[in-house]
């Protein structure tokens, strides 16, 4: 999260077939239907950054439901530091301003991941069939884009 304490996890029901369901957040609006919730221990990203010795971080995957703005908020010490490399689902049900605040204050840029293409882009926002994005800082941009065009094969083009 981007504080420490407690917080509200919203629990959604389980699914039409009965599948369990596995997508529970800290944000309320992530699910159009809430079960319940439950209180839970947050913590912070440089808390547990701190906590192993703030090694060097190279990657950071956020898949947190709808809260990854929360949690890179709380990895700014982290994020600063590192520059590492930043996964994020961004969907077009959830508000992705947040995130885009974050990207311009830290200086990133996007690369929304389709199946076969990446596309650089100058802000984060939902990209129908590319929910997941990589937030990359500019002087890692040009080994990122060669390692995506040769190693993952995708055509990369500016949005």
């Amino acid at each position: 999260a981007d504080a420490s304490g407690r917080a509200a996890l919203h629990i959604p029901p389980p699914q039409a077939d009965g599948t369990v369901e596995t997508s529970a957040s800290l944000e309320p609006d992530f699910k159009e239907e809430i079960e319940r919730t439950i209180e839970v221990a947050t913590s912070t990203l440089d808390e547990a950054w701190a906590r192993h010795g703030e090694p060097a971080v190279t990657m950071v995957k956020v898949d947190v439901e709808g809260a990854e703005a929360r949690v890179l908020r709380g990895g700014r010490r982290l994020l600063t530091a590192c520059l590492p490399l930043v996964s994020v689902e961004v969907l077009g049900r959830l508000e992705h301003e947040p995130l885009e605040q974050l990207r311009r204050a830290l200086g990133y840029v996007d690369v929304a991941l389709a199946e076969n293409r990446a596309a650089v882009r100058t802000s984060v926002e939902p990209v129908p069939g590319a929910p997941n994005h990589l937030l990359v800082p500019p002087s890692r941009l040009p080994a990122v884009l060669d390692e995506l065009r040769g190693t993952l094969g995708l055509e990369v083009v500016e949005a």
